[in-house]
Formats: structure tokens, sequence, C-alpha cells
């Protein structure tokens, strides 16, 4: 069973562990530190700590931490993008796509979004089923996105749902 949470303090070490990846840090934009230190996961909570109303969420399945799922707001409140990543153990078990349906609902119903968008890299086509399967599509300037992952240019596929 698939749930969303505050993180806590009690999620520092796993946190630290799952996210101290490689394979994990290659599908994040490159702020997501690696190596991912106990130190970096305890800032993160941290910061998590301080939201009001919360936008970031541990993803749990048995009670299990798994990843985290997430906010990032801009300027306008009605919109965000949803950014999300799950520790490899946990991959290919349909854990990251119920976590994006409650994250969508949470930002439909609780903190009243309009418009959700996501960006995955290109070679990162399961995060794009993913997307796709809870009802975003691709924007129409899918192929002129890009990020530095690495030191390489890398393209990103940009997804957006609209809320009525």
């Amino acid at each position: 069973m698939v749930q969303l949470r505050r993180p806590g303090a009690e999620d520092i070490t796993i946190l630290a562990t799952l996210a101290n990846n490689r394979k994990v840090w290659e599908n994040l934009r490159d702020h997501f530190p690696f190596p991912y230190l106990e130190s970096d996961a305890r800032e993160f909570i941290s910061m998590c700590e301080e939201e009001d109303p919360p936008h970031t969420f541990a993803i749990t399945c048995s009670g299990e931490f798994c990843g985290i799922a997430g906010f990032s707001r801009g300027i306008n409140p009605d919109e965000a993008e949803l950014g999300y990543w799950l520790g490899e153990p946990y991959w290919n078990r349909g854990i990251t796509s119920e976590a994006v349906r409650q994250m969508v609902a949470y930002g439909k119903n609780e903190l009243g979004l309009k418009c959700i968008t996501a960006a995955v890299f290109e070679f990162n086509p399961v995060s794009s089923r993913i997307l796709e399967h809870a009802g975003f599509i691709k924007t129409k300037q899918e192929n002129n996105h890009f990020s530095i992952k690495n030191g390489q240019k890398v393209r990103e596929i940009h997804y957006i749902l609209k809320i009525n």
C-alpha cells in the first residue's frame, strides 16, 4: 500500500542510503547532490519541516520509506512542478505511479493547483510513461528544453496536466 506522509528525522538514514545511488542521481537535475550524505538528508528534512502547507512528501509502501515526491512552486500560485524519485530497490512495482496519482489529487484538493508540470530526461522513458498514465501530456516545446547533467547537454521532455 502506497502512502504519502511528511518526511521526518526518522527517515534521515534511509533517505541518505537510497538517495546515495548513482542510478537515482542520473535521473534527477544536478541540484540533487551526489554523493548524498546524511548531512544532505538532515538539511532536506529540516527544509521539509518548515513547509506550510506541506508540498514535499515521503513515499512509503507498506510503511517503508521508498522515496520522495514534491511540488516546486513558482510565481503563479495555481501552478507547480512535480518532481519525484524512488530508491532503486523499489523500482518496477507501480509505487511511483500511485505516488504521482496521489500527488496530483493533493495538488488539486489541498493546494488548489490548476496546472501541474513535470520534466524528465529523454533517456528516462519509464518516468515519461508514469506521467502519461497519470494524464500528463507532452508540451509542444518538448524539443527545445535542455539541462546540463553530469557535464553533458541533455534534452528534457516537459509535461503538463491541466486540472479542472
